[in-house]
């Protein structure tokens, strides 16, 4: 799980090569990780099994923390021994 990656200072170099299951999650109105480059991060994965959130929130998702719990607990499968 990606969460409000920062893609304003950071390159997408690294999350473009991941061979596996990966889950990113942003904010529409994140100015430090911006959507485009969110976007065009997801469309650039090779992968088939690639997730994507987005949530109207700022980058630090002021009240919209539940929506990013809810989004890891639908998506995380919990087994037990």
């Amino acid at each position: 799980f990606l969460v409000a990656y920062p893609f304003a200072f950071y390159n997408a170099y690294e999350i473009k090569g991941f061979k596996k299951t990966i889950y990113l999650i942003g904010g529409m109105y994140d100015d430090i990780g911006p959507v485009r480059a969110l976007l065009e991060c997801y469309k650039g994965l090779s992968i088939t099994e690639k997730y994507l959130k987005l949530i109207p929130s700022s980058h630090f998702f002021d009240g919209k923390e539940e929506d990013i719990i809810n989004f890891i607990i639908e998506n995380v499968t919990i087994s037990s021994q």
